[in-house]
């Protein structure tokens, strides 16, 4: 606790020191909350007597100040050819990284604000025998930084410009011999600042591999090379040797007509119906009949 004491025997007096008590809190970031205050006054009478004033309680609040932040933003997905992985591609080409007026403000007087770490983690990690994660090391031993390169990713450290780490960022390599292996690879990174006080969003890139396209009769062994290729090729052949010679043997060799193209099934020839009696009951076979009986 800490305690002022004033002492005088004019009121006025008393009154404009007590307005001139200030309360200072001299951290960068002071923590959020109220600071009680309380003020104990003592008169003193000229016939000695002493008389107590009752406390006066207050407090001083500290308001929750503007978070400094940091952003990291780029193209979050693109995609490469073998070719690229095989011979080495950036990771964060487009990288940007944006500081608040708050966050500058902290790390004043440092222009356009300062970065204390950035990490880069890879999951699952690295396999060394066809993969590798290359920094620049000649730009970070110039600007005093330090740098480590494990299974698990990166880590460069040291206090310096945002501008200066984002080049760092921008010129990190991936390299990878067996790019088949892989659909895509996630590489995630986040930046702090003031001894990891703040910290970044964690920024997420995906290198997505291109794999060549097979062709399904390539893939079936059906090429125009194989054998039924040359099967199609060669009844193509017949097919239009057979075209040519139509015009020139079509008046000899009329093309063959189906039967039932000539009649329609609405006109079908009906024949009348016979009965019994129609042919055995007809007059000349009943007058045969009485003679037989006679």
């Amino acid at each position: 606790m800490t305690q002022i004491t004033i002492e005088g025997n004019n009121v006025t007096n008393l009154e404009t020191l007590i307005r001139r008590v200030a309360y200072v809190n001299g951290r960068d970031f002071p923590t959020p909350g109220r600071r009680p205050v309380s003020v104990t006054t003592n008169i003193l009478c000229d016939s000695g007597k002493a008389l107590k004033v009752t406390t006066a309680e207050s407090f001083v609040v500290v308001m929750q100040p503007h978070q400094p932040s940091i952003e990291l933003n780029g193209t979050t997905n693109f995609a490469e050819e073998y070719e690229s992985f095989r011979q080495g591609l950036r990771v964060f080409p487009d990288i940007g990284v944006y500081l608040s007026a708050a966050a500058e403000e902290a790390t004043a007087p440092t222009p356009g604000g300062q970065l204390d770490e950035c990490v880069v983690s890879v999951y699952p990690p690295l396999n060394p025998d066809h993969e590798t994660l290359v920094l620049p090391d000649n730009l970070i031993a110039e600007l005093g930084l330090a740098a480590s390169v494990t299974r698990q990713g990166a880590t460069i450290s040291g206090a310096h410009t945002t501008h200066h780490y984002q080049s760092i960022l921008r010129q990190i390599h991936y390299a990878n011999r067996k790019p088949a292996y892989y659909l895509n690879r996630a590489f995630k990174l986040s930046c702090s600042e003031l001894g990891g006080r703040f910290t970044s969003n964690e920024y997420v890139q995906t290198v997505t591999v291109i794999h060549p396209q097979v062709s399904l009769d390539k893939g079936m062994g059906l090429g125009v090379g194989g054998p039924l290729g040359a099967g199609a090729m060669q009844n193509d052949d017949h097919e239009s040797q057979a075209t040519q010679l139509e015009p020139h043997t079509s008046h000899e060799i009329p093309p063959p007509i189906p039967a039932h193209i000539k009649h329609s099934p609405h006109h079908v020839e009906l024949k009348p119906v016979h009965s019994v009696s129609d042919v055995y009951y007809n007059s000349d076979v009943m007058e045969r009949a009485t003679v037989n009986t006679a």
